[in-house]
């Protein structure tokens, strides 16, 4: 027997009833006003804190970069009379007070300096402090030469606040050994026009590097307080800010708070009462005509409406178009309406003798019982839509749509209203749609991604008609192109052609595009100015789900600057940067090219290794400016004196290659190396003095039929043009193999023969 038979309780026999308001304990309104204006100038000063402190990382990052930068210079100058030194063109004495000199006169922003000293410790010495020359080769020691309070070894490392602080130049050395190389921060006076300083102290950042070769450490720093000062400033600004926002902020809350929350408070309590029964239902009281008092003549209004939609149900649910069950948890049927009976084939005496079991066809009936036996303790699931298939009375199965709701109200126990939609036709129009729609759903996610690039791309996007008439653009292409959006809409990307790529490249492209459905690559384009930019292109076409092209895409970035910024660091890499001539890495490589193609062509190759004779007297008697441009001038007209194919190279100093490539015989060698000495002996006007030198050129040959390499020919030709000089200078020796002399660490196996 079923639980409650006999019970039928009609599914017109209701009654309204309004739900039970409960009131918790909860914050107001005013609260949360309050709350929300306190919340937002938290907001506002976190927001301003995090700027400023960002500020000023970026402020001190600058400072760090650009004292590196700069003590990088002052350490190169060191070096650069460290290698005169190791070539012995300068002593070690003659060097060392070469560099301090030139980085004692060196300045940046006004007062700034380089200081030099020793890496002994504990105690390290100054060796040039250009404002405070009273400190040259003095301990640096004394407690009023200040106190380090961080330090960072390297540029990466982490940064230590020293506690206790220790003496500054201790620390200084101790950056420059342990780490090579590193920051530190101390307080330290300003210099003052002449030799003066402040008597007070500054916050102060410096960078030092170790300079191995004669144990000295070479620094200097930059002032902190100008970066204080921009922070102090931005935090005045964003206080009067954060003020001008408050106090209106604060009076317009206080204004909500008085005028508009009130009425509203009275009127929740007065609707409370009448929920929970202290009061009887009644309008309630409207205090003003503005939108609160709109609101609850609404309210009142609302009532009326309500006993009149009670009525209005009962005659909808007689007439609705879908099946109405009410059943119990165990899915015995308490009621239905006309229109099951009409869906099922069933009569109402049959429906209601039964349980859903005897039209849905899930084979876990017992699940779904469970499912209604939850809902007293998890009313929040309901109510609930879901699909499943009901068997008519003729045994045919057709799909269905239920909406599961409890019933409110009812004393005999939970009871369930479905209400049961018949989705044949949906269902079949659903399936007769669904290739369409997957295929529209995949061109939306590709113009949604297409959409997506073209708003948020920093690189040039261009999208075209089939044709290529161009149907929209962004802003990063008007700001590489120059072009204006009106401007470019309804041409063609001719627009931008620069006449650098050939007709046939254009030709690749477009059947890449038309076979493959994108290209890619680097192209040479004309802005509206007529300058030529770099740009690396990406070309994609977006089809039609026939195979048709529906437009085209193009993305683009103005490679120009790293295009220039690789020319120029290839430049730097392989060519001298005194003379111009090619520096020892491009020597290397056109003397294998040149061994590799005077092999299998079969002719004479000859190197010529050139020193130039007195020209260390020219450095020391007229100074660096001279003997820079006596090499200068000797290299372009050593240049001039070869042919077009031949090199010739700067080794450093006053050492030069010369590589004669695609000789007829070793006679036309020595022509050129004559030349070469003649070249090297003509005089240079330098302020008003005559400058001249001689060259000695050792001259080694890669005939047919050996396998000498670069390395070997080079040795060679280095023991032939020592062997020059030995010979008096200004003159070219061959070196021969028959003869060898093996004299030295820079001979090899072989002698020289003069000319």
């Amino acid at each position: 027997m079923r639980p409650n038979d006999g019970y039928h309780r009609s599914l017109f026999h209701t009654h309204a009833v309004i739900p039970g308001m409960t009131f918790a304990l909860r914050p107001s309104v005013r609260e949360k006003i309050w709350a929300m204006v306190v919340l937002f100038l938290l907001g506002l000063c976190s927001a301003s804190i995090i700027a400023i402190l960002a500020e000023r990382e970026i402020l001190l990052g600058e400072k760090k970069h650009t004292v590196r930068r700069l003590v990088e210079v002052a350490h190169s100058i060191a070096a650069h009379y460290a290698a005169q030194e190791q070539r012995g063109d300068l002593s070690t004495a003659a060097a060392q007070d070469a560099a301090k000199q030139t980085i004692r006169a060196m300045r940046y922003d006004e007062n700034a300096y380089f200081w030099i000293n020793d890496l002994s410790l504990p105690v390290p010495r100054m060796v040039m402090h250009p404002t405070a020359p009273e400190l040259d080769g003095q301990p640096l020691d004394d407690d009023s030469l200040g106190y380090a309070s961080s330090l960072q070894l390297g540029t990466d490392g982490p940064r230590t606040n020293l506690i206790p602080p220790q003496k500054l130049f201790v620390a200084l050395a101790n950056v420059a050994q342990q780490g090579g190389h590193g920051y530190i921060t101390y307080y330290w006076p300003k210099p003052l026009p002449g030799s003066a300083s402040t008597t007070v102290r500054y916050p102060k950042l410096s960078y030092v590097k170790a300079f191995e070769p004669w144990g000295w450490s070479i620094g200097s720093g930059s002032y902190l307080d100008d970066v204080d000062a921009l922070i102090h400033a931005q935090i005045a600004r964003k206080l009067w800010l954060i003020l001008g926002i408050g106090l209106p902020l604060i009076v317009l809350a206080a204004l909500l708070a008085r005028n508009i929350i009130g009425p509203l408070v009275r009127s929740s309590r007065a609707l409370a009462a009448m929920t929970q029964g202290s009061q009887p239902m009644a309008p309630l009281v409207v205090e003003r005509e503005d939108e609160i008092g709109t609101l609850i003549h609404g309210f009142n209004q609302l009532q009326t409406t309500l006993h009149r939609s009670e009525a209005r149900f009962r005659s909808v649910v007689e007439n609705a178009g879908d099946a109405i069950y009410i059943h119990d948890r165990f899915g015995w049927i308490h009621d239905v309406n006309q229109i099951a009976s009409e869906q099922t084939g069933y009569s109402r005496a049959e429906l209601l003798a039964a349980s859903v079991r005897l039209l849905d066809t899930h084979s876990d009936f017992d699940s779904l019982c469970s499912l209604w036996g939850i809902a007293a303790t998890e009313p929040e699931r309901y109510p609930m839509t879901v699909e499943s298939a009901h068997r008519r009375k003729d045994g045919t199965v057709f799909p269905i749509e239920v909406r599961i709701s409890v019933l409110p109200g009812d004393d005999q126990g939970l009871r369930f209203v479905a209400m049961v939609r018949d989705i044949t036709r949906r269902k079949q129009a659903e399936a007769a749609l669904l290739e369409k729609t997957r295929a529209l759903a995949r061109t939306n996610a590709k113009l949604e991604q297409l959409a997506t690039v073209f708003s948020h791309a920093r690189e040039g996007v261009m999208i075209t008609a089939p044709d290529g008439t161009i149907l929209d653009v962004n802003e990063a292409f008007t700001r590489i192109t120059t072009y204006s959006r009106d401007e470019a809409l309804g041409h063609t990307p001719r627009l931008l052609k620069s006449g650098h790529q050939p007709r046939e490249f254009y030709e690749a492209m477009w059947n890449a595009l038309l076979q493959d459905g994108h290209w890619s690559g680097e192209v040479w384009n004309r802005r509206k100015d007529g300058s030529l930019y770099a740009e690396l292109l990406t070309i994609s076409a977006v089809r039609e789900p026939d195979g048709r092209t529906q437009h085209f895409v193009a993305l683009f970035t103005d490679i120009s600057a790293q295009k220039a910024h690789q020319q120029q660091l290839e430049y730097i890499a392989r060519y001298d940067a005194l003379t111009g001539l090619p520096n020892r890495m491009l020597l290397a490589d056109r003397l294998h090219q040149a061994i590799t193609q005077a092999r299998r062509r079969g002719q004479p190759l000859a190197v010529a290794y050139i020193d130039l004779d007195g020209f260390k007297a020219v450095n020391d008697t007229h100074g660096h400016a001279a003997g820079d441009q006596l090499l200068t001038t000797l290299a372009r007209r050593m240049r001039r004196s070869l042919r077009e194919g031949d090199t010739i190279a700067r080794l450093g100093g006053d050492e030069f290659v010369a590589v004669l490539a695609d000789l007829p015989d070793r006679e036309t060698g020595m022509t050129l190396v004559e030349r070469l000495l003649q070249a090297a002996t003509e005089v240079v006007h330098h302020a008003g003095h005559p400058l001249q030198v001689s060259a000695s050129i050792g001259v080694a040959y890669h005939l047919p039929g050996n396998e000498h390499d670069a390395d070997l020919l080079l040795r060679q030709a280095d023991q032939a043009m020592y062997q020059a000089k030995q010979a008096g200078k200004n003159r070219a020796q061959v070196f021969t193999a028959d003869n060898s002399t093996g004299n030295g660490t820079r001979a090899s196996n072989g002698s020289a023969s003069s000319m």
